[in-house]
Formats: structure tokens, C-alpha cells, sequence
């Protein structure tokens, strides 16, 4: 096997995010879905809902200042779709980077 080989192979990074995935979303399930719950109601009232929204919204009324980890399982469910937008994040130590922006599906 090749050094490129042990480098570069789409299924095996796909599979190991995937599973790292798992991994956060069940080391912090209560947060998580409690930031779902943040998610579709933020969805349902303005049409639109970031990963920004809801961390906001679980500091606001929740105190929880992060999902870490598992907050890249947020929108992980059927009921969310892209909407192909990206915005600048206003989370300080994202430093602006783009972030998806989510529906409710149709």
C-alpha cells in the first residue's frame, strides 16, 4: 500500500466521521436534542435556523454555552434541509467561517 493510500480514501474518512458523529451525539444526547427541539422552533417561526440561532438560544435560556463535539449532529435529521445558503458565523471563536443555513423540509 502506497503512503497516498493510507492518506487519502473518501468511503474510510467517511465512515469515520460518521461514527465520531455517533460518538458525540450520544456523550451528549440531552444537549443535543434539547438543541433540536431550540432548531425546530426557530425553523418554524422564521423560515430559516443556523447552528448560530440555536447556540444562542441555548445560552439565552439555557445557560449551555456549547454542544461541542456534537453540535456537527444538530441538523443530522430528516426534518432539515439545506437551503444552500451560507452565512458568517457571529460565534467569536469561529472567526467568521461560513455556516449553513437550514429549513424545516417542504
Amino acid at each position: 500500500m502506497t503512503a497516498q493510500a493510507d492518506l487519502f480514501d473518501l468511503q474510510k474518512g467517511k465512515e469515520l466521521r460518521d461514527e465520531g458523529m455517533a460518538v458525540a451525539a450520544a456523550n451528549n444526547y440531552s444537549d443535543l436534542e434539547l438543541g433540536r427541539i431550540i432548531a425546530f422552533r426557530i425553523a418554524n417561526a422564521k423560515g430559516t435556523v443556523t447552528a448560530d440561532d440555536v447556540g444562542e438560544a441555548l445560552y439565552d435560556e439555557h445557560g449551555i454555552k456549547t454542544l461541542g463535539h456534537s453540535a456537527g449532529s444538530l441538523f443530522k435529521r430528516s426534518i432539515f434541509e439545506d437551503t444552500g445558503e451560507r452565512v458568517s458565523s457571529k460565534r467569536k471563536k469561529n472567526h467568521a467561517s461560513e455556516i449553513k443555513v437550514w429549513r424545516l423540509k417542504r
